[in-house]
Parts: C-alpha cells; sequence; structure tokens
C-alpha cells in the first residue's frame, strides 16, 4: 500500500510538468493508433485506465469508504464481463467439493499384453512402449540433430511405471523393424533373448526422423541403414499396424507415433485412411503431420507436458506441436468400426488402451494457422533498428498458492489460499470448479478449459473470424491479467476434422476456431510460440468459448546492458548466423546447399535464459531435398561483448 507521503512525492513530480508531457505524449499516440481497432484485422489492445491521466491521480490519492467502494465496482465489473463473455454461469464457478480423480499413469490396463498368443517378453521389458529415431542417415538424407532426444522425451516419461522394450537409433533402425507383407518379411514383431523388437512389440511406438509421401497415400521413413539389402525406406504400404498382414488384433500396436515430416497428409489427394487405414490391423489411432515438422528435441516432452493438463491424447499432440512451431500442421487419425466409434476415440480417448478396434472407419484432424498481422512476417527494418538493443528481464511467475489464486479471481473463482489445488505432473497446479478446470503451469503460465454444454446448434455456418476476434477482444480488455500490455491478433488457427473410409471422404470443417494475440513491446512482436501470448479457443459454430490460455510475461525495465559494449546485428548479418549454425553439421553433404525456406523468416522477441531479446528467426533446409525436415535458427539481434 503506498503511504500518504509516497503519495505526495508522486504528486510533486506529476506536478513538475515532464510526468504529464511524457504521458500525454502516450496517450495520444495511444489514441491515434486505437482508431485501427474498429477494424478487426489490425487489432490492437491497449487495456490501460481508459479515464482521463488527472482522473487516475485523484483516484489514487483519495482516501477513505469511497474509494473502497469505487476499487471494488472497478473488480467487480470486469469480472462480471468475463464471465459473461465466456458464456460462465455462478456455478460454474464454484470450486468442486471433491475434484475428479487424476490417474497419473497413462495406461487403462497394463496386464493385457499377455492376452497375445505369443505371450510376453521375459527379459523384464514392459512391452508398453519403444522408441526408434535417426539423426545419422550414413549420407542418404542430411542429418538431423534432435531425434534422439525427442524420442527420450516420450519413452521417459512412461519409463516412470514401464520398462521400455528398446530405444533403437541410427544404424539399428532399419525396414525389418517396420515391415511385414504378405509372403515376404515379418519381423515387426521379432524376439530375440527375451525382448521383443519392431513397431508391433510394444503397445505404443514413437518413430523419430525424416518422412515424406513417395507417391500418393504412400508415406516413407528413410531409414538409418540398408538391412540386408531391403532398402534405406521403410513404406506405409507395406506395414501391418496392430496385427500380422493375414490377421487382426495378434500384435501389439495400438498408437503409432510418427515425429516426421508429412506422415499424416490430408491435402493433395491424400488422405490419412488411404495411407494408414488400408494398413490398420488393431492400431487405434496414428500421429503425424500434414506439413514438413522442425527437427526439435522437445516434441515428446511436450507431449506428456499437454496431456498431464487433463487433455485427450489428439489434443495433446497437436498443443505439443504448436509449443514448438505454430507454422506446421500436425495431424491425428483414430480408427473404429464405424465413423461414431472413430469420433468418439478422436475426440475423448486420454488413456493409452490395449485393445484391438476395427479399420472400418478413419476420423482425423489438424491444425491450420492463418497469418492475420502483417507484421508477424515482416517488420520494417526502421523499426527494427530502433528497437533492438532493448533486452528486458521477466519479472518471474510460478504457480504458488496465492498466484493461482490471483488468476482464479481473474476469472471470477473463488479459489482463496488455493488448497484444493490439484498437483500434476511437470509441476502443473489444477484447480476445478463445476464448469471449468485452471491450470497452472510452473512459469505462471495458464490454461482455462471451459466444460461447454452440448449445444444444439446443427448448421454449418461458422461463426466469422471477425465477430470471433471482436469476441476475443472484448474478453482480453476486461481481463486483469492483460492490463498495461499492448497486443495485436496475430493468428487464427483452425481445428479441422474430416473422416472416410475406402473409396469416401466427408467434407473437411472446421471445430474450433483460436484467435491468438501476440504481446507488442513498442510495437514489435512476440515470435516465441511458448510465451507473449494469448490464446482464447472459441467452437466455430456456435462461438461459445471454449479455452483460454496465456503465455503473457511481465517486464522489468528495458535495458542496453549498460556499461558494456552491445552489438547488434543486421538482418543480413542474421541470415549468414543463421545458415552457419547448421553448416558444420552439414558437411558431409557440402553446406553449400542450405538454405532459408521462403516465407519462414520473421523477427520479433524470444524469451531466453529468463530475458525477452529480439531475435531473427528462420527455417533452414536443404534446398535440393523435397521431402527434408527444416531446422528453427534462433538468432540475437543484441549480443554483450
Amino acid at each position: 500500500m503506498r503511504t500518504l507521503g509516497y503519495m505526495k512525492s508522486y504528486v510533486q513530480a506529476v506536478l513538475s510538468g515532464s510526468f504529464l508531457e511524457e504521458q500525454t505524449m502516450k496517450l495520444n499516440r495511444n489514441k491515434s493508433l486505437s482508431t485501427k481497432r474498429n477494424h478487426p484485422r489490425a487489432t490492437r489492445l491497449f487495456c490501460d485506465q481508459k479515464a482521463s491521466l488527472l482522473s487516475v491521480i485523484l483516484v489514487s490519492i483519495t482516501f477513505g469508504s469511497s474509494s473502497a467502494v469505487l476499487a471494488q465496482e472497478k473488480v467487480e465489473k470486469p469480472l462480471a464481463a468475463v464471465t459473461t463473455l465466456l458464456g460462465l454461469k455462478a456455478s460454474d464457478l464454484q470450486l468442486k467439493a471433491v475434484a475428479t480423480p487424476y490417474q497419473e499413469t497413462p495406461i487403462v490396463d497394463d496386464t493385457s499384453a499377455e492376452d497375445f498368443s505369443g505371450g510376453r517378453s521375459t527379459s523384464g521389458v514392459s512391452d508398453v512402449v519403444g522408441g526408434l529415431s535417426v539423426e545419422d542417415f550414413q549420407g542418404t538424407q542430411n542429418n538431423l540433430s534432435y531425434t534422439h532426444e525427442s524420442t527420450d522425451g516420450f519413452i521417459n516419461y512412461l519409463g516412470n511405471w514401464y520398462s521400455p522394450n528398446w530405444h533403437l537409433k541410427d544404424a539399428d533402425v532399419a525396414v525389418w523393424a517396420y515391415h511385414d507383407q504378405s509372403g515376404g518379411d515379418n519381423y515387426d514383431l521379432w524376439s530375440y533373448n527375451g525382448t521383443d523388437y519392431g513397431i508391433d512389440a510394444v503397445l505404443t511406438a514413437w518413430h523419430s526422423g525424416h518422412g515424406g509421401m513417395s507417391s500418393t497415400n504412400v508415406f516413407f521413413a528413410p531409414m538409418g541403414a540398408d538391412w540386408g539389402g531391403r532398402g534405406w525406406n521403410a513404406f506405409s504400404n507395406q506395414m501391418s499396424l496392430g496385427g500380422n498382414n493375414y490377421s487382426y488384433g495378434d500384435e501389439r500396436l495400438r498408437y503409432m507415433f510418427w515425429d516426421t515430416c508429412n506422415s499424416v497428409m490430408v491435402s493433395g489427394g491424400n488422405d490419412p485412411y488411404s495411407t494408414w487405414g488400408t494398413r490398420s490391423k488393431g492400431v487405434r489411432m496414428v500421429f503425424g503431420y500434414e506439413t514438413t515438422s522442425i527437427d526439435s528435441p522437445k516434441y515428446g516432452e511436450y507431449f506428456w507436458t499437454n496431456w498431464g493438463m487433463g487433455k485427450t491424447l489428439t489434443q495433446a499432440f497437436l498443443d505439443a506441436s504448436w509449443n514448438i512451431s505454430t507454422s506446421q500442421s500436425p495431424a491425428v487419425v483414430a480408427f473404429g468400426s464405424d465413423q461414431n466409434d472413430a469420433t468418439y476415440r478422436l475426440d475423448n480417448e486420454r488413456y493409452l488402451d490395449w485393445g484391438a478396434v476395427g479399420n472400418n472407419w478413419g476420423q482425423w484432424r489438424w491444425y491450420f494457422a492463418r497469418t492475420v498481422a502483417s507484421s508477424l512476417r515482416s517488420v520494417p527494418i526502421e523499426l527494427l533498428s530502433q528497437k533492438q538493443g532493448m533486452v528486458y528481464q521477466i519479472i518471474p511467475k510460478s504457480n504458488t498458492d496465492g498466484e493461482i489464486t490471483e488468476i482464479a479471481r481473474a476469472f471470477g473463482i473463488n479459489a482463496e489460499g488455493a488448497n484444493q489445488a490439484q498437483e500434476r505432473p511437470f509441476g502443473v497446479r489444477a484447480l476445478e470448479t463445476e464448469g471449468a478446470r485452471l491450470m497452472v503451469e510452473p512459469n505462471g503460465n495458464f490454461e482455462l478449459l471451459i466444460k461447454a454444454a452440448a449445444s444444439e446448434n446443427t448448421s454449418d455456418v461458422q461463426v466469422s473470424d471477425d465477430d470471433l476476434i471482436s469476441r476475443a477482444q472484448e474478453i482480453a480488455e476486461q481481463s486483469s491479467f492483460m492490463r498495461s500490455h499492448e497486443f495485436e491478433v496475430g493468428l487464427i488457427r483452425d481445428l479441422n476434422e474430416n473422416g472416410g473410409s475406402g473409396g469416401h471422404q466427408d467434407m473437411p470443417h472446421v471445430v474450433e476456431k483460436t484467435v491468438v494475440f501476440d504481446q507488442l513491446i513498442d510495437g514489435l512482436p512476440f515470435i516465441d510460440p511458448k510465451a507473449g501470448h494469448l490464446e482464447i479457443t472459441f467452437d466455430a459454430r456456435t462461438g461459445q468459448a471454449n479455452q483460454v490460455r496465456s503465455t503473457v510475461q511481465a517486464l522489468e525495465g528495458s535495458s542496453r546492458a549498460a556499461a558494456v559494449q552491445v552489438t547488434t546485428l543486421s538482418i543480413e548479418q542474421a541470415r549468414v548466423a543463421a545458415l552457419k549454425l547448421f553448416s558444420k553439421s552439414e558437411a558431409q553433404r557440402g553446406a553449400q546447399y542450405l538454405g532459408i525456406v521462403p516465407g519462414s523468416e520473421a523477427v520479433g522477441y524470444h524469451l531466453i535464459d529468463g530475458k525477452v531479446m529480439p531475435v531473427f528467426r528462420a527455417e533452414i533446409k536443404d534446398s535440393n531435398e523435397q521431402f527434408g525436415r527444416p531446422k528453427l535458427a534462433i538468432i540475437p539481434l543484441v549480443q554483450i561483448d
């Protein structure tokens, strides 16, 4: 609480004139920019007080019960507006008397592996999970840098309860582990020294490497070795997932994760049923990408981080990809005996299940992001030159009881003390109300998941982008955690869905639209997918808000790293530095072929080691490779000498 002496000094500073002049200039600037607000595609949010500067000063130094009433009204009105805009009633905001039990182990039943006619591995492994990853392609492809780490992130979480069968790497990854052909090789479940190997030897298999479509609906994954002269690529049309080529459900695989490019495609004449449904022999779900995907060490870890927040398998995979890059399009397909069965599995399956399912129908979902802000991809050089020396220290956040209570209060949830917060994996803490679930991460980022009532709206008509942007803007402006931050709409993310069977496809439709606000610092946006954004997700048909996610960063004062010399890079220098990052690792194939992927360049703020600094970001790829997996370069534009 500010003392009276402090307030007197504050008023003297104001009356000196310099403060008023500075703030008046700021208000005038905001006023001129705010004229763009009626155009939702150029929205900027200024969530400061809209009262005049003098009124703010007078309120600040007014004491007594009347000021307390005014303050209370100021708090209550926005809270009521936010909850109404989110479609929440007072009853929805009541904490549950008994929280829904949380199961930390991700498997429905860990004993069903014994049901297979071949028995179980006898070496002590679990038959639950296996990983395969290739970084060294022995000259057949550009090498990758992070596939081993990505795979470890996936199998290590399951390893808390279940001993992995294997993590095969590089030259140990070959077609024998994948192919199951009629009258040919069948080693995708092969026992050696008491351990079962191959993708059909385990409930869940994770492959990380290169990938692509060799022809329509035929996926290929480059291998780390040419085993027995069988070739350097495993092909989807030579696989049988979940059973033998000649039978059904008599092998273990139920979940296949392809951490590769173009593994679950929905465009160019491709569809996931034709690629994987025809090869399904009991597998429940296949995860992959419609587009290329960045070479990153974090896919496996981020999958389980998102799953630990209570998300379905589908949503956890889609959001893990989004945490790494918003330019890629993850996709998931689920199979079932009919459309209802496959759709329910796609939308609701959360725990790994040993049961084999039919392949009469496939239903799939995928993300697709549409750029709204023109500044996201191309920042004027003159603007950059003014800002590139500015480095900001973030104000640390966490998920203590007090911080959770404060976030909950922003949505009208009374969680005083947060003593009902439920502990989740990776340090996440959760509060559950009758109509929502608040998940707060150790770094203070949070998601509010809203349990929307079943809609009777059967129309195919979507709520327009402009209407949803306006609704999202209202929610943001009324939210206490958005005050004093400047934002613009950067992206709209579509969650699309479609389904089909042999020779038939439904029409694709948008299930949800997410309005993504980018936090700005003096006009320059955050381009870090894990920091500096507010995402508000709506049902595409009803407009009901389904989710709010915030990674907004509170910043301390800026600096140019005073007292020490600061070197700033031009865009051209940053481009050279980006290419040099990977030139050494590509020397065996010729670094001269590396280039920046067209349209992938961006300039903006990124969170690095607790500091927010301007960076150049670009995807790097061998220009001679049609299916090459790009690598992500993040080059700070300010360097402290």
